[in-house]
């Protein structure tokens, strides 16, 4: 299976142009840009890994979504695509490329401590 870089939707309006503007692990605070709610995505550990996953090709865009990993704390989180979706929408599952662990990933409406 093929990872692509996070997607998130809005948990407010559920658009999907949600933008990070801030730099990478600095606070998490994300911005839909439809309804201009502000939100802060935060995961689990779910105690399983993932073998076999490809991290996205290239270099990720710095205004992409992000958040850390809540095991090893890299920023290099990811959606998984489903097999056969031509990489396109989100499994709802999110794996961090770096050390292959399964997350779950909530919205928070303030910021964590």
């Amino acid at each position: 299976m093929r990872l692509v870089p996070l997607e998130l939707v809005c948990p407010k309006c559920g658009s999907a142009d949600i933008t990070y503007s801030c730099e990478p692990k600095c606070c998490f605070s994300h911005v839909c840009g439809n309804c201009y709610f502000q939100f802060w995505p935060v995961t689990s550990f779910t105690g399983e890994e993932m073998a076999g996953v490809e991290p996205p090709p290239g270099e990720k865009d710095c205004l992409l979504p992000t958040t850390e990993c809540a095991r090893c704390h890299s920023l290099n989180v990811c959606s998984l695509a489903p097999k056969g979706s031509g990489l396109e929408g989100d499994s709802g599952m999110f794996v961090c490329a770096d050390c292959r662990a399964v997350l779950s990933l909530k919205y928070s409406e303030e910021a964590p401590d």
